[in-house]
């Protein structure tokens, strides 16, 4: 730490630091459960895309996924409140059902991409947008790369 940065300090009221410390719990806990590598909220945004890209984006299984009145919801357990998501008419739609933690968020955005008909970067960009809004709302978990167990017979199907 230089002497700028001595003293300076980020400040959050309590009524929005207790909603992130809970969700970075969650997040963590529910990664553990799952025997996956744990990654802090506040970094991945800070990741560079080509990491990013590794990640393999899952759904927690703490959350139950419903569709009301046109729009997808995530309900915690057994709580009866829900998180409305995004409508089941958009393109998010399509990408949720990608996030199924076998596939990479660059080979999501690839396939979006062919669908879409755009550039591959525009792309990502979307299923990055998406993806970490997710995981504020602790709805998704990102889970680390696979490694290939044989580097000699890696094969990476990306249809769809």
């Amino acid at each position: 730490m230089d002497s700028s940065e001595r003293g300076k300090h980020t400040t959050c009221s309590r009524r929005k630091f207790l909603p992130l410390l809970l969700n970075d719990i969650a997040v963590y806990v529910a990664s553990f459960k799952q025997g996956k590598a744990v990654y802090q909220l506040d970094d991945l945004q800070d990741l560079p895309d080509e990491t990013l890209a590794e990640i393999r984006p899952a759904v927690n299984p703490e959350y139950a996924i419903v569709m009301l009145g046109g729009h997808v919801q995530a309900q915690y357990q057994s709580g009866s409140v829900y998180q409305d998501l995004f409508p089941v008419e958009s393109f998010n739609y399509y990408l949720f059902h990608q996030f199924d933690g076998t596939q990479t968020l660059g080979a999501i955005s690839r396939r979006a991409a062919r669908k879409l008909r755009c550039d591959p970067e525009q792309a990502f960009a979307q299923v990055r947008e998406l993806f970490l809004a997710l995981v504020k709302k602790s709805i998704c978990l990102p889970q680390e790369p696979r490694k290939p167990e044989n580097k000699d017979n890696d094969s990476t199907n990306e249809t769809g």
